[in-house]
């Protein structure tokens, strides 16, 4: 990826009503990975709300993983008057050049960069820019914060009096125009599921193995679903090629959560659990927090807990 210096300066910076006035529109963002083909992944917003800054990966195939396959992000957006950008009553010089480039960070992985998107100067003429980030195999975990921002690319020829107090330093940042975090693992996007084949067992079963939920990881060395592929019902699971949307692994999947929840209610540090104070990241506190935060799980109450799980689970699985 090519980067882009950025540095931040106190000037004039776009607000919301500037964006309204440029006629910024972002369309879908898409997602895909390629095995011997290109594969769409679906994006999942908390509760359906496409307006929210989070969102989450689901694959129909069931083959995505990120340690083995890459991940490409593309979003098409347009600005259909960006002239507002420049002059006096705007955040750029007339004659500057500006750019728009996109920051995307990956902490859990220690890794961040930026990639220009597009450059224009004040012509007037709309901008259809398309934003295309592409990351290879295991170099992303956990999450993936995007910012889309605006920015100085070139300084202006020439400066009239009027537009002193606006930036003009290459790399100034202007503004931000999107910005959306991307789940990768974890915190709900990748429950812990093992196969197992053993003819004496259930159909399934939760293993809860963790000392310190706050501190152990949300990963099948402390937690996991096992489904038993040996039982007389596992077709009803799987279906040979996808894990079926069916009922029965939906009240699977929804007993599962239950017995997490309640056990880490349990536990002496429920009370900083759940205001997700001292949760390690990635762990199993931070995991309980975010399903309960996120989709508003009534966790006071067994029986409301036990139908708000499955109110999600049935509205989006």
């Amino acid at each position: 990826m090519n980067k882009m210096s950025v540095q931040l300066s106190f000037y004039p910076e776009i607000d919301d009503d500037l964006l309204v006035k440029m006629g910024v529109q972002l369309g879908e963002v898409n997602f895909s990975y390629y095995k011997n083909k290109t594969y769409q992944l679906s994006a999942q917003y908390p509760d359906g709300n496409k307006s929210s800054q989070t969102i989450f990966l689901k694959d129909h195939e069931d083959f995505w993983e990120p340690d083995k396959h890459n991940l490409t992000i593309r979003q098409k957006m347009t600005v259909t008057q960006p002239s507002f950008l420049f002059g006096s009553d705007g955040v750029a010089r007339k004659r500057s050049t500006l750019g728009m480039g996109a920051i995307w960070t990956c902490k859990s992985s220690n890794h961040r960069g930026a990639v220009e998107i597009c450059n224009f100067t004040d012509g007037g003429n709309s901008l259809t820019p398309e934003l295309e980030l592409k990351f290879p195999e295991g170099f992303l975990q956990k999450e993936l914060s995007i910012q889309i921002v605006i920015y100085v690319k070139e300084s202006a020829e020439a400066l009239s009096e009027e537009e002193e107090a606006l930036a003009d330093l290459p790399g100034t940042i202007l503004g931000t125009i999107n910005r959306f975090n991307v789940v990768i693992e974890g915190s709900g996007s990748i429950f812990p599921i093992v196969e197992v084949a053993e003819n004496d067992k259930p159909l399934w079963w939760i293993v809860c193995s963790w000392t310190d939920p706050q501190e152990d990881s949300f990963d099948e060395e402390n937690v996991k679903l096992c489904i038993n592929t040996a039982h007389k019902n596992y077709k009803h699971v799987y279906d040979g090629k996808n894990v079926r949307n069916s009922p029965v692994f939906i009240e699977i999947m929804g007993s599962a959560l239950e017995i997490i929840i309640n056990r880490t209610k349990c536990s002496e540090c429920w009370t900083s659990l759940i205001q997700n104070h001292n949760n390690a990241p990635g762990s199993i506190g931070e995991a309980v927090y975010y399903f309960i935060d996120t989709f508003g799980w009534e966790y006071q109450d067994p029986q409301r807990l036990s139908t708000s799980i499955r109110e999600y689970l049935e509205a989006n699985m």
